[in-house]
């Protein structure tokens, strides 16, 4: 093998010299395979720049096409196009798209997707399984919802308070308070996920929606008891419900204990109390309400609805006329 390596290298070399002889340039073996070498290495980094310059070129028109989704059929078609791409991009555009398609309130359509990119490959995270529980609970699939909680724990996640909000919420949407209840007393007593103002909020809505408002009262009292400073929402739903109910004595004391912590009430405040002055036949409390709510959410540069304005004056002028005929 030496040897033929020695005779091809001494005839071209011989080669050379006669073509050298003759004025003509001779182009050594040696340098043709380092020629070659430097073509396919710049080949290889040519190609690798196209094929990262056109996955940048993919990735910026995916970002174009998010800000001009109006419909599902707009998301379906990015959602489809990403999963088509090579590598797939990231879990957090994928999510993109699910959030867009849930404010859509295409529920099963964004369970369908989310299935899709598990047979990807894909990997959720606590935010994409949250979704998934919220789509569950607005389809009344509360079984479904506990199964994607179930993922938490084997994927190693701890759910957190969105994740109870959801499920809280889901219960309420069936009109099963009790349930609620029952999974706001538990993350308490474990300890591990601590309550939010939105969980408060979310159960005192479901207790008023069932008429309860000494639970959703007694539910206020511990949320100032864990260092939560209830807001006018809450307080607003607790007075609109003590109203349907007729309480209104006790509705006027939450306003009064609202507006001591130096929360402004508003026309849903004023709407709700005037209702229920109404409905009473109160209708001296209601003209001072009506009063009282011009005046002061005229300084706040708002005005009262004007559907309730009609309203209270069509019961005023009944309430006179009634009086009149006696």
């Amino acid at each position: 093998m030496l040897k033929m390596m020695m005779r091809t290298n001494a005839a071209s070399s011989s080669y050379c010299s006669s073509i050298s002889s003759r004025g003509m340039p001779c182009l050594h073996p040696n340098s043709t395979v380092v020629f070659v070498n430097n073509y396919f290495a710049f080949f290889s980094r040519s190609q690798a720049s196209k094929a990262k310059n056109s996955r940048r070129t993919q990735l910026d028109q995916l970002a174009k096409d998010f800000r001009t989704i109006t419909n599902v059929e707009d998301a379906l078609n990015v959602f489809d196009r990403m999963l088509h791409l090579r590598p797939l991009p990231s879990l957090f555009r994928f999510t993109k798209v699910l959030c867009l398609v849930a404010r859509l309130k295409q529920y099963s359509t964004v369970i369908s997707s989310y299935n899709q990119m598990a047979v990807s490959g894909m990997v959720p995270d606590v935010y994409v399984l949250n979704i998934l529980i919220n789509c569950f609970c607005h389809l009344n699939q509360m079984g479904s919802s506990f199964s994607v909680l179930g993922k938490f724990f084997k994927l190693g996640f701890e759910p957190n308070a969105p994740t109870v909000n959801t499920l809280i919420n889901g219960f309420l949407l069936e009109n099963r308070v009790v349930e609620a209840a029952g999974i706001f007393n538990k993350m308490i007593k474990a300890g591990n996920c601590q309550p939010s103002a939105i969980t408060f909020g979310t159960l005192v809505k479901g207790l008023c929606m069932k008429g309860n408002n000494g639970a959703a009262i007694q539910l206020l009292r511990k949320m100032e008891e864990r260092a939560f400073k209830p807001d006018r929402i809450v307080y607003n739903t607790i007075i609109d419900s003590l109203c349907k109910d007729t309480l209104l004595v006790d509705a006027l004391n939450l306003l009064s204990e609202m507006m001591s912590k130096g929360i402004a009430p508003d026309v849903r405040t004023y709407t709700s109390l005037i209702q229920g002055a109404c409905k009473l036949g109160k209708w001296k409390e209601a003209t001072r309400l009506l009063n009282e709510m011009v005046l002061k959410i005229f300084f706040q540069m708002c005005t009262p609805s004007l559907s309730w304005l009609t309203h209270f004056a069509r019961r005023a002028w009944l309430w006179k006329q009634k009086a009149w005929s006696k």
